[in-house]
């Protein structure tokens, strides 16, 4: 029994073997897609773009409608104030 006992302590299946731990090698970082040259967007230019003029363009008529609609409201010699009091609601 104790022949047994011995035999299975020294094989090799009960020890631990200790093997100091290698590091994996870091993965190759995968190049980046390639694409087709004309699905490319174009660099973006400098400057403000045509829709921003728009929209200063529509606030500035929507400010004179309504400076007109209070003129045309007021036909009393003080019409600027009223306008006035109307775009300050």
């Amino acid at each position: 029994m104790l022949a047994v006992e011995s035999v299975l302590s020294t094989s090799s299946i009960f020890h631990r073997t200790r093997t100091t731990p290698v590091p994996s090698p870091a993965p190759m970082p995968s190049p980046p897609p390639r694409r087709h040259k004309s699905s490319r967007k174009p660099p973006r230019r400098p400057g403000t773009p045509w829709w921003a003029f728009l929209g200063l363009a529509m606030i500035a008529a929507g400010a004179a409608v309504l400076v007109y609609m209070a003129l045309s409201q007021d036909t009393s010699t003080d019409a600027l104030s009223a306008a006035l009091m109307q775009l300050s609601l």
